[in-house]
């Protein structure tokens, strides 16, 4: 974890910039434009009531939510595998996402030049390659986590906020 709390870390950045990664940000998509599918859907299933309120405030309460295009792209696909009804309405979503976040591009060849791609992909590597003090990364996945850590990269391992909401 970080040295800071993460209520600091994210006090400090709810304004700066913050980055989900493509599970939470798909989770958040789908809470709010077809919540009965959390449960239902594969990719979201593992998360509780808790998780997709705690989400959404963290989303709502950022000024600036941050994304790389591949972060986009691979929530897209992801989505694609919803029943078609719930995929429009999160399609919907995304593309309002796409307006309105602050999107950051990493060139494919930059991310996959990182050291960890071949460990963690293209998405993940993008994230990596974003300059440090540019945004609070949250996210689930411990690998992307310790690596962010690693490159001095702010960020929060989202399971660190399942022992309370830090950040009410």
């Amino acid at each position: 974890m970080p040295r800071q709390g993460v209520g600091t870390l994210y006090a400090r950045y709810k304004r700066v910039g913050v980055l989900f990664d493509a599970n939470l940000l798909l989770l958040y998509w789908i809470a709010k434009f077809a919540p009965e599918q959390v449960s239902r859907f594969k990719r979201t299933s593992a998360f509780t009531e808790e998780d997709v309120g705690r989400v959404v405030r963290l989303y709502e309460r950022c000024s600036r939510v941050v994304a790389t295009p591949n972060v986009v792209t691979e929530v897209s696909n992801l989505a694609g595998q919803l029943t078609d009804a719930t995929k429009r309405a999160v399609f919907e979503a995304v593309r309002h996402c796409i307006l309105v976040c602050s999107e950051t591009y990493v060139a494919s060849s930059v991310a996959s030049a990182h050291a960890d791609f071949p460990r963690l992909g293209l998405t993940d590597c993008s994230i990596l390659s974003l300059p440090p003090g540019s945004c609070l990364v949250i996210t689930k996945d411990l690998q992307l986590y310790l690596s962010l850590q690693r490159a001095g990269i702010d960020s929060i391992n989202y399971n660190h906020l399942r022992s309370g909401d830090l950040l009410s």
